[in-house]
């Protein structure tokens, strides 16, 4: 369910962020918000774009001045542009081509005699040959990913540049035919040496025709939409880059599997945490929550008892789990630990800083968390 109906005027979208495309054109623009209401929706779409680049695991850390002012624009702009970007620079290198095979009936040999059907030929027609040959054709299945979602952003953009560039690149991809099945062939895209150069355009045409993505939207009408689960952006992006911030020995893991109980040698109830890190023979466990709060008793009782199970099955009640919350500067700074009755385990509550992308707890940071290279 995307969102709630509170209104015949008014619609709630739950945790979501990204643009929606109504059938009649609109274009509605869900921004994430974590300051004030005073916040311009620039701010939002940066915040955003870089959250999506690291969950896509996009290169983007060079933009040009064209692509800073599409922070002005709606989000399928700036990933149309990116798009088209990469698929101008693999237009020059050239799209790789493959045999397919061809039958057909000719008025002259070329390749392979079909022997059985020319023996079935009347009379009439044994002037004409049943032929089998290879041609070296463009239409392979990455090629025609990429003209289908070519033509997706063709038909959505409305930027004069993006626009004139779609344009000259469809006329240069004419002989591609478009994807009859879309998750069939990215199954089918091939990742060895020879297509290399595939590799930079392969996230931005997942993105574009929203494959593997948390959430997207697509119509039968002409247009993008792309709608993702902030809960799960927040908890991906938080994960890849405490990854990258690991002191030397430490191991993170995300989304590690348990279970709480069994029954006749079956496991049942599955534990999922988002984060769980070994560091020198301790466990740590932390649960990204894209939640603002604003004082300790606006923390969720559930959230609580939910890090409780996780850490007596991860760190046999002996370590520290924590809430992740995304920061803000109406935050309660510092939170202390929490300590639970009767057992050594503590919950920490902390933030997340978009912008500097560091964790933070409020105090002893360097002493709550040693896994993590401050």
């Amino acid at each position: 369910m995307l969102g709630e109906l509170r209104s015949r005027t008014e619609l709630q979208l739950k945790s979501l962020v990204g643009v929606l495309t109504t059938p009649c054109g609109v274009q509605l623009e869900m921004l994430p918000k974590t300051q004030h209401d005073a916040d311009r929706a620039s701010e939002g779409r940066r915040q955003l774009i870089r959250m999506l680049t690291k969950l896509i695991d996009a290169d983007c850390r060079s933009f040009s001045t064209a692509d800073i002012s599409l922070f002005e624009r709606p989000l399928t702009e700036w990933v149309a542009r990116q798009f088209l970007l990469r698929l101008h620079e693999l237009m020059k290198h050239g799209l790789r081509c493959d045999y397919k095979r061809v039958e057909e009936v000719s008025s002259f040999l070329r390749g392979q005699l079909d022997v059985h059907r020319q023996m079935q030929q009347p009379p009439h027609r044994r002037h004409v040959f049943h032929v089998r040959h290879d041609v070296f054709l463009e239409d392979r299945p990455e090629n025609r990913l990429l003209r289908s979602a070519l033509e997706r952003v063709r038909a959505c953009v409305r930027l004069a540049e993006n626009w004139r560039l779609a344009a000259s690149l469809c006329k240069l991809m004419q002989p591609v035919p478009l994807s009859r099945d879309v998750q069939g062939d990215f199954s089918q895209w091939r990742r060895d040496r020879l297509m290399a150069s595939y590799a930079a355009i392969r996230p931005w045409c997942e993105l574009v025709l929203g494959k593997d993505m948390p959430y997207a939207v697509s119509h039968s009408h002409e247009g993008m939409s792309m709608l993702f689960s902030m809960d799960v952006l927040f908890e991906r992006y938080v994960a890849q880059t405490l990854r990258g911030k690991l002191m030397p020995g430490s191991v993170l893991e995300a989304q590690s599997e348990g279970w709480l109980c069994s029954r006749s040698g079956h496991a049942c109830f599955k534990l999922r945490p988002d984060i769980v890190v070994c560091c020198d023979g301790r466990t740590w466990v932390l649960d990204t929550k894209w939640k603002r709060i604003e004082k300790s008793s606006d923390v969720d009782n559930h959230d609580v008892y939910q890090l409780y199970v996780y850490g007596r099955q991860w760190t046999h009640g002996t370590g520290d789990v924590a809430l992740v919350y995304p920061e803000h500067e109406k935050f309660p700074h510092p939170q202390r630990p929490f300590q639970f009755m009767g057992e050594e385990m503590r919950l920490l509550v902390t933030t997340f800083d978009l912008n500097d992308d560091r964790l933070r707890c409020g105090l002893d940071e360097e002493e709550n968390f040693p896994w993590l290279a401050q």
